[in-house]
């Protein structure tokens, strides 16, 4: 009898040992993960966070296409902004329309499993050491090329594009902070939107299908004759955005005549710019101008005409009518939308209302859609 427990006791012994390892003889119908469809492989992985889809997809190779395709699903239309010099506890970040990774290593790898799937991109790459600065842009170039539409890189130096082997062919749109890439119009033959910030290195090249330039540095006797001559090499340019301080009519006149295609021009102007001799710049094709008149007491003679002008924005510090501001809108009877922005100091005493604005314009072009908008500001040290 005891010799039969035995007997019955190692036989269950055996048995459990074996649906332990998983004996052929009784895995067969354990569903595995490498037995799931890439379908249900998504499904799953719907459900992960964005750092362990990342570690997912570094995994085995098995699991990147389904990992890819959830996050091309994720981060539809997203911005993915990289920040390989900051560390975190959470290393990634999803906010609305914005991705954040941090981390060199997240950055890399998230460049190398999902570049293709990525549109839009911002890289900073200060505080970086150049061997890392190097490898963060083969990566972007390598993996990103063909995708990425929208493009925003800050403090490149020439260490990166020359690391590059190939365009971004659908680039559309590129915006450079303290960055030197080399030859733009090379790298980047499809921009249609080229935006230079502060410290961006100028560049002098023809941009065949360049629509829109916005530069937001100061124009410096450092640089103005590099604008002149990017201006100079894009007469085709339809819309061009000078908002920063610096420029003067003197400027103006000396590029007026690779303007005539634009359609709209957003200008910054303080009290230098009219220090001229009161002559005024014909731009035939612009149907949209908005000027911003900062620390100009009273409304100057606006120094443009316009055939076609049909929309204005005017920025101003604490919006008066005046003569001057009257003829320009008798000059511009094609004008139909007007926007004001009055900027008012708190303690300012003779400031006007919006129905008092209204007024005033109502009474030069009574037909004017006007909308104004007044901002109280405080002085510091009033």
């Amino acid at each position: 009898m005891d010799h039969q427990k035995r007997e019955h006791h190692d036989n269950n012994s055996e048995q459990n040992k074996r649906k332990k390892l998983g004996t052929p003889d009784e895995a067969d119908g354990v569903t595995k993960i490498n037995d799931v469809n890439d379908d249900c492989l998504e499904l799953i992985f719907s459900h992960l966070m964005l750092q362990d889809l990342v570690n997912v997809a570094d995994t085995c190779k098995r699991f990147q296409p389904s990992a890819k395709a959830v996050f091309a699903t994720k981060c539809r239309g997203k911005l993915v902004m990289l920040h390989p010099s900051v560390h975190r506890l959470q290393p990634f970040e999803s906010i609305e329309n914005f991705v954040k990774v941090f981390g060199m290593s997240n950055c890399l790898k998230v460049l190398r499993h999902f570049g293709h799937k990525i549109t839009k991109i911002d890289i900073d790459y200060f505080y970086i050491y150049t061997v890392k600065q190097a490898a963060l842009g083969r990566y972007m170039n390598e993996y990103c090329a063909d995708s990425l539409i929208d493009i925003a890189i800050a403090g490149a130096p020439k260490e990166v594009a020359a690391n590059w082997t190939k365009p971004f062919i659908n680039a559309d749109s590129i915006q450079l902070l303290y960055s030197d890439l080399g030859d733009l119009s090379a790298w980047f033959p499809k921009t249609r939107r080229l935006v230079l910030h502060s410290g961006a290195k100028w560049v002098e090249n023809t941009f065949p299908h360049l629509e829109q330039l916005d530069i937001y540095d100061d124009v410096s006797e450092r640089n103005r004759a590099n604008v002149v001559e990017l201006l100079h090499r894009n007469p085709h340019l339809q819309q061009l955005r000078l908002l920063n301080h610096g420029y003067d009519m003197k400027f103006m006149e000396g590029v007026s005549a690779y303007l005539q295609s634009l359609t709209l021009l957003d200008i910054c102007c303080d009290n230098g710019f009219f220090h001229l001799n009161g002559s005024s710049i014909h731009l035939k094709s612009v149907k949209e101008f908005n000027i911003g008149l900062r620390l100009v007491h009273a409304i100057p003679k606006i120094p443009f005409s316009f055939d076609q002008l049909e929309n204005m924005q005017l920025e101003v510090d604490d919006f008066k009518m005046n003569d001057n501001f009257g003829k320009f809108l008798k000059q511009n009877p094609s004008l139909s939308k007007l926007i004001i922005h009055s900027y008012v100091l708190a303690r300012a005493q003779n400031s006007h209302s919006v129905e008092q604005i209204k007024m005033k314009i109502a009474e030069v072009s009574p037909s004017l859609d006007v909308d104004v908008e007044i901002t109280t500001t405080v002085r510091i040290g009033l």
